[in-house]
This record gives C-alpha cells, structure tokens and sequence, in this order.
C-alpha cells in the first residue's frame, strides 16, 4: 500500500511540474526577441491615447533572449526584470493567449506580432491599456 501511495505522489510531481519558460509559442516568440520603439497606448476607463507626441518621452523596450524584459524612457533604462511566455487566459479573447508573465510587474500581457515588424502588447487588466510598437531599426 505504501509503495502505490509513494507512486501515484511521484506520478503527480512528474507530471505535474513542468517549465513555463519552455511553453512558448514556436513562431512568434523569436521575433518578440527584439527591441521595439513605442507608438501609441490606448485605454483606461476613458479610452485616453498617448503617444510620443504627447508625452514629449521616447520609449523603447527589448525582450531578449535570455528572457530579460528593459524599458528605457528617453535613451535611460528605468526598468529591467525576468519575464517568460506561457498560455494562459486572456480577457481579450475565447481561446488560451499567449501571454507574457512579468517577474517584478504586477499585469501581465498578452501579444500579438504583425509582419515580424509591429508589436501589440494588451495589458491583462479590465481597464487596460493596449501599446503599440514597431521594431527598433538594426
């Protein structure tokens, strides 16, 4: 009895476990691997757009491959933390997402990738913001 207890718990944690930062999705997540100039954010309760017009700040922000997520707001980096991809469930749509999950950011994003040259992050909050990027010049 104890060895069919000790099996089904070391069936549960085999199988059970796995590495989100390996779910990722095969096409898109290379190309999110880049650096994005922003264009444009649009929400909140109100529906308010922000651009760099607007706001007078250049923002730039790079997913890279080692899964570090930076942000710099006129040529300074303000902010750096880990990140991974993982399905999950979106407010934007029926179906699982693929989504980016922030370690030091409390909202995570879902994304889409367009012509492997526009990037549209959603924020995964009710009353969120949707940003749009357009691929950093190399």
């Amino acid at each position: 009895m104890k060895f069919s207890a000790f099996l089904l718990v070391g069936i549960f944690v085999l199988f059970g476990c796995h590495d989100e930062t390996g779910i990722m999705e095969k096409e898109n997540t290379p190309a999110l691997f880049s650096t994005w100039n922003w264009e444009i954010s649009t929400g909140g309760i109100a529906g308010i757009s922000y651009t760099p017009e607007s706001t007078g700040d250049q923002i730039k922000i790079e997913f890279s491959p080692d899964f570090l997520y930076r942000e710099y707001v006129n040529g300074k980096l303000v902010f750096e933390t880990e990140f991974r991809i993982t399905r999950a469930e979106s407010i934007f749509q029926t179906e699982p997402a693929w989504v980016i999950k922030y370690n030091d950011r409390s909202v995570n994003q879902s994304y889409k990738i367009r012509d492997n040259n526009s990037l549209t992050l959603f924020d995964e909050v009710y009353d969120g913001f949707v940003h749009e990027y357009k691929k950093f010049p190399h």
